[in-house]
């Protein structure tokens, strides 16, 4: 796949806002059973500590 993109490769991926906390995404998909799961907004960072 690299040989579709020429040029200099990354040497840091990592991304520079993240607040170093695990993100959970407020939108969860089962399509087996077709389930949508919605999370409330300040969920994701309430939880944790």
């Amino acid at each position: 796949m690299g040989e579709l993109f020429p040029g200099k490769k990354l040497n840091n991926e990592e991304s520079g806002d993240s607040n170093g906390q695990e993100e959970r995404p407020r939108l969860e998909l089962d399509l087996d059973s077709g389930v949508v799961r919605l999370s409330p907004r300040g969920a994701s960072t309430e939880q944790g500590e």
